[in-house]
């Protein structure tokens, strides 16, 4: 998707997760890692210049972020055996959602900005 230079990384094992994407867009950056005992998640959005940073080393934490501007919303929740990250951004119309259980783990990503190849 070299439109608007979009880049989708996703690697997932038995004990470590990790996504990545990238839009340049908006100069949106979405990095988020997983570990058996270690979360840390950091999203940057220069459009509203917008910097959220978060990070886990405990049981259970969980985030919900929502701005505005250009109707994104960030939703994240981690407990020790099940996760998920959900992101909405409706000035391109971009759609991220990503779940993970024990064994189970599904990514998805839509984006209607304008030319994908």
């Amino acid at each position: 998707m070299h439109e608007s230079l979009m880049t989708y990384q996703w690697e997932r094992a038995t004990t470590h997760a990790s996504a990545r994407i990238t839009m340049h867009a908006s100069l949106m950056t979405y990095q988020w890692q997983h570990a058996t005992t270690h979360v840390s998640a950091n999203i940057t959005m220069h459009a509203s210049l917008m910097t959220y940073q978060w990070q886990r080393a405990t049981t259970h934490v969980s985030a919900n972020i929502t701005i505005h501007a250009s109707l994104m919303t960030l939703q994240w929740e981690h407990a020790t055996t099940h996760a998920s990250a959900s992101i909405t951004m409706h000035a391109s119309l971009m759609t991220y959602q990503w779940q993970r259980a024990t064994t189970q783990a599904s990514a998805s990503v839509t984006v209607h900005a304008s030319l994908m190849t």
